[in-house]
């Protein structure tokens, strides 16, 4: 029988032994190949994944100096902060105010704003809607003791 593939039907068994024999070569050879193109696409993902975070770290934003990052947090959170909660839904608490999204930025965003009483120290509660069930009152002394010493304006409504 021939080494080349062909389409011709084996003529006896043993014939039909060596194309049995010749399948199982080829299909352990494929594995071999399906196991490398695997471990290739791992470390493909791998280095991927490393590329993104050395990204992060060089990215330039990395670089300010805290006291430049500071002022940016004061000029995006001139607003300030609102709680609303909903008389009648319990799930529909809000809390509104650019200086949250600062803090999930990444750790050292959330110290920055954390450690700056002053963007803490602007909030309004809306009274009617504001019980004073125990996730309110937390809200409420959670904000007030990140203020500090500084004045405090609570604006009402």
């Amino acid at each position: 029988m021939d080494k080349n593939i062909t389409a011709t039907i084996p003529e006896t068994f043993a014939e039909q032994l060596i194309l049995e024999h010749r399948v199982e070569q080829m299909s352990s050879e494929i594995r071999k190949y399906d196991d490398a193109i695997a471990r290739l696409q791992k470390q493909r993902a791998q280095l991927a994944k490393a590329m993104t975070c050395q990204k992060s770290l060089l990215s330039p934003i990395r670089k300010l100096h805290s006291d430049v990052l500071i002022h940016i947090f004061h000029l995006v959170s001139e607003d300030s902060i609102l709680f609303t909660e909903s008389p009648n839904e319990k799930a529909s608490r809000t809390f509104i105010g650019a200086i949250f999204s600062l803090t999930w930025v990444c750790s050292v965003w959330r110290n920055l704003a954390l450690s700056q009483p002053t963007f803490w120290s602007s909030f309004k509660l809306r009274l009617q809607s504001v019980g004073e069930d125990f996730r309110s009152a937390i809200f409420r002394e959670l904000v007030l003791s990140r203020i500090g010493s500084n004045n405090t304006y609570t604006d009402r409504y």
